[in-house]
């Protein structure tokens, strides 16, 4: 199952997640966009406050991550965060469905 949410993507996480106490078993970063793009914040930045709500979640750390979108092509050849290392597959040719080594 999949959830779209027309909100903001950090508030909406930790309400969801963080409120509920509860872990997905992946978190989906596509097409994210920054500034321009309409996030008030960098997604693919590991240090900021996107990731930290993911990555520090109590609950635990969703063991997939998919990345990517459309555009320069290099999006699925590495994760946006380096702690999810493992490539497991490239879906629609421009997104990487990764992993974090266990």
């Amino acid at each position: 199952m999949m959830l779209y949410v027309g909100g903001d993507g950090a508030a909406s996480f930790q309400a969801m997640f963080h409120g509920n106490r509860v872990v997905p078993a992946l978190v989906a970063i596509i097409q994210p966009g920054h500034g321009f793009g309409f996030n008030w914040t960098n997604f693919e930045d590991e240090n900021l406050i996107f990731a930290r709500s993911v990555l520090q979640n109590s609950a635990g750390i969703p063991e997939y991550l998919i990345y990517g979108g459309w555009g320069s092509g290099h999006f699925y050849s590495e994760p946006c965060w380096p702690s999810y290392c493992q490539n497991v597959r490239r879906l629609n040719g421009n997104l990487g469905l990764w992993r974090r080594p266990a």
